[in-house]
Formats: structure tokens, sequence, C-alpha cells
């Protein structure tokens, strides 16, 4: 079967998809768990913060915060999605693609967070980027193949 073509209706879909799913549902419940504890839990985030990383994370506007939730719940709904074989899932994961681009833009750029939060920060983020990536490839891969409906 090759990339254009679809699965014939009844088709099993392998098991490696369902394998994908899981890991991708879980790797992004992280990142839901990530922004709900930064949002409920500042001080424990702040504690670990030195004075210059706590001004700076308390300086993000709300549209940044926002931006950076709704990339995060996208990426986990549209790996969720991935059970239902829906062919929305596609599209949740291209909005968190491009708001996340936006938000990496905005603080390397833009905010200049390498200086402040250190290299160690920009390869968390190269890395999220390139699971997200990977995700999207993935639901375009499923997409194309007719396994997402």
């Amino acid at each position: 079967m090759t990339d254009t073509q679809t699965a014939p209706a009844g088709a099993k879909v392998p098991v490696w998809f369902w394998i994908v799913a899981v890991l991708l549902t879980l790797w992004n419940a992280f990142g839901v768990l990530n922004y709900v504890m930064a949002q409920m839990m500042p001080d424990m985030l702040l504690a670990g913060m030195n004075e210059a990383q706590q001004a700076y994370y308390l300086a993000t506007p709300a549209w940044a915060t926002g931006i950076w939730a709704t990339a995060v719940f996208a990426a986990f709904f549209g790996a969720a999605a991935l059970f239902f074989r829906a062919g929305w899932a596609f599209y949740l994961v291209v909005l968190s693609v491009v708001l996340y681009a936006i938000q990496t833009i905005y603080t390397f750029a833009l905010r200049d967070a390498a200086s402040v939060m250190g290299f160690g920060n920009v390869v968390l983020t190269a890395f999220i980027f390139a699971v997200l990536l990977a995700q999207f490839w993935f639901t375009y891969w499923a997409r194309k193949r007719g396994i997402l409906r």
C-alpha cells in the first residue's frame, strides 16, 4: 500500500498505530500536567528559579500563557483523538504546531529566553518541538492512509 492509497473498509489498523497513539497521549498528558501545575502551583515552580528567571516568568503576558495552554491541550486532544481514529486529530495537531512555533519565536527571538533560562531550556524546547513535528507527521500519514476517518 502506498502513501496515496487509503485503507480498505474494515481493514485492520496495525498494532503499532495504537502503541504510538498511547505514547503520544502519555507524552502530551505530561505537557498538560506541566501547564496545570504551573498555573495552580506557581510558588512551587518559582521556588526552583533564580531571581532573573522568576522575573522573566512573572512578566509573561496572558496572551502568551493562552497560546501555551491552547497548544498543549490541542496536542493532547489530537493524540487522544487517534483512539477514535478521528480525522480532526490532524487539525488539532496542526493548531498545536502553529501555536508552539509562535510561542517559541516569541520566547526565544523576542524575549531572549535562552539568556535567562539557560541552554537546557533551548534543548528541551527543541525536543518538544521535534516530538510535536513527529506527531504531525504521524497524524498526516494516518490521514493519508485512511486510518483516520
